[in-house]
């Protein structure tokens, strides 16, 4: 019996170090985000967002397969064939293999998506808007249902937008023999800046923090 409860407990640390190496696999891309977002966007940015953007983009492993058929790299799941061009003209020329590189191709990705967010967004006269419409527009597009949404509903407001979104089941998980799962964009759209603001919160440093950045 003894044996038994000491072989539990084994197997119960070894579970737990294995966890806590995955929760914190993001941390080592941590340096990269701080270095690049607050230098864009301010000492006050609250950069545990974009880990958690990370996280649920990939688990933020840097070579992950695509479900979606895309050929998504890396842990923000960039599609290649969307942006190698644009990348390029801005010197990345090695973005999929160095972190640098990368992490600045994510940064312009962001920015992009920043700007196209709906207008109904901004929190002040700045270039600050609420940042769970930011990262959906990041996960759809700038012609994808959550900008949409926001027109329709007359407010950036979360709830409110889902409520008035208009989507189309889409694949997502493909293989050669066809699509074999299908959801709801609208599902995938509203649930995703739910999950990242969730997944931000364990990067998120302790104490007061004071942010002129809003998520909700």
């Amino acid at each position: 019996m003894r044996k038994l409860i000491l072989l539990l407990l084994m197997l119960f640390n070894i579970t737990y170090a294995l966890e806590k190496y995955k929760e914190d696999e993001c941390l080592k891309y941590k340096p990269f985000i701080v270095n690049i977002f607050v230098k864009q966007y301010g000492l006050d940015y609250p950069w545990w967002y974009n880990l958690g953007q990370l996280k649920t983009e990939s688990n933020c492993k840097w070579y992950m397969f695509s479900y979606d058929g895309l050929g998504s790299i890396g842990p923000a799941q960039i599609v290649e064939k969307f942006h190698d061009a644009k990348f390029k003209q801005h010197g990345l020329t090695n973005w999929k293999v160095l972190p640098s590189e990368y992490f600045y191709a994510y940064y312009i990705l962001m920015q992009e998506s920043l700007d196209a967010t709906n207008q109904l967004c901004y929190t002040g006269p700045t270039i600050q808007k609420k940042m769970w419409a930011w990262f959906q527009v990041y996960n759809t597009g700038p012609k994808g249902v959550v900008n949409s949404a926001i027109t329709r509903a007359g407010i950036c407001d979360h709830a409110i937008a889902k409520q008035n979104c208009i989507g189309k089941n889409i694949c997502v998980y493909k293989t050669p023999n066809g699509c074999k799962q299908y959801r709801n964009s609208c599902d995938i759209n509203f649930e995703y800046s739910v999950t990242i603001y969730k997944n931000g919160q364990r990067y998120k440093p302790q104490g007061n923090i004071i942010s002129t950045w809003k998520f909700w």
